[in-house]
């Protein structure tokens, strides 16, 4: 898959989170910078939260740490490299149908 699709691994355009958030979730934290609400929930009702768990919330924090704000021109170049890639398959395919 990551072959296929390199972009999934460029950070000018994937949001990478980790798996125990949902998108939502990853979204509100990186839009606020702060992942407080989701570290403090309790999703289980065991009375423990999402933030007891170490390692979920070393993921958190770095991933908040990131922060993913990238500019216009910078997210308009990620695109038209994707695109160009797209046209390079696309002539490929062409090609071998003829």
């Amino acid at each position: 898959m990551r072959e296929a699709y390199t972009y999934i691994d460029d950070d000018r355009v994937m949001i990478n989170h980790p798996a125990v958030m949902t998108e939502v979730d990853a979204i509100r934290a990186l839009r606020t910078h702060n992942a407080s609400d989701f570290l403090n929930s309790d999703p289980s009702h065991l009375g423990r939260t999402m933030g007891t768990n170490a390692a979920v919330r070393t993921a958190v924090e770095e991933m908040v740490a990131k922060d993913w704000v990238r500019s216009k021109a910078g997210f308009e170049d990620a695109k038209k490299e994707l695109w160009a890639v797209n046209d390079l398959v696309v002539l490929k395919l062409l090609a071998d149908l003829s």
